[in-house]
C-alpha cells in the first residue's frame, strides 16, 4: 500500500482524516481493509432492508420476510454488548429505515405468513427471530418486547 498522508481522508471510508482514524492502529492497512469491508457489508444489508420493503409494498410478504431475515443475520454479526435495545443499534447504524419499525414489520410479516404459508416453517423462523431479538436487545421498548416474548414462547 502506498504511503498515506496524515491529513487526507482515510481510505476506509469513515470520512475522518487518516491521522484520526486508522493511522494509529497496530496494522493500519489491515484496519483500513476491515473497515472498508464492514462498510460494504452494511451497504449490502441496507439494500436487503430496502428490497424487503419494496417486496412488501408489492404484496410479496414471503420475499420481504426472506430479505429481512438475511438482513437480521447480518445485523447480528455487527452486534456489540453495548447495544441493549434496538434503538441503541439504530444510533450506530445509519440504515434507511428505523430498526425499531423494521423489527415490528418483520414480526408482523412473520405472523401473517404463519397463518398463510407453510405454518411450521414460518412459525419456527418467527420464534427464532423473537428469541434472538429478546436475547440481544432486552431493553427495547416494552410493547415490542411483550410481542417478541409472546412469539418466542408460542408453540
Amino acid at each position: 500500500m502506498a504511503k498515506i498522508g496524515r491529513n487526507v481522508t482515510c481510505p476506509c471510508g469513515s470520512g475522518k482524516k487518516y491521522k484520526q482514524c486508522c493511522l494509529n492502529s497496530e496494522n493500519p492497512e489491515k484496519e483500513i481493509r476491515l473497515r472498508s469491508q464492514g462498510k460494504s457489508e452494511l451497504n449490502d444489508m441496507n439494500e436487503k432492508m430496502r428490497r424487503g420493503y419494496e417486496l412488501l409494498r408489492n404484496g410479496e410478504e414471503k420475499g420481504a420476510c426472506e430479505e429481512w431475515l438475511l438482513f437480521w443475520e447480518g445485523l447480528k454479526g455487527f452486534y456489540i454488548p453495548q447495544m441493549k435495545s434496538i434503538t441503541d443499534a439504530e444510533k450506530i447504524f445509519p440504515f434507511d429505515h428505523f430498526l425499531l419499525e423494521w423489527s415490528r414489520d418483520l414480526l408482523r410479516t412473520l405472523d401473517v405468513l404463519c397463518h398463510e404459508e407453510d405454518e411450521n416453517s414460518y412459525r419456527t423462523k418467527r420464534q427464532q427471530f423473537a428469541r434472538d431479538f429478546c436475547s440481544l436487545f432486552p431493553e427495547t421498548e416494552a410493547s415490542l418486547m411483550q410481542k417478541m416474548n409472546a412469539a418466542a414462547k408460542e408453540k
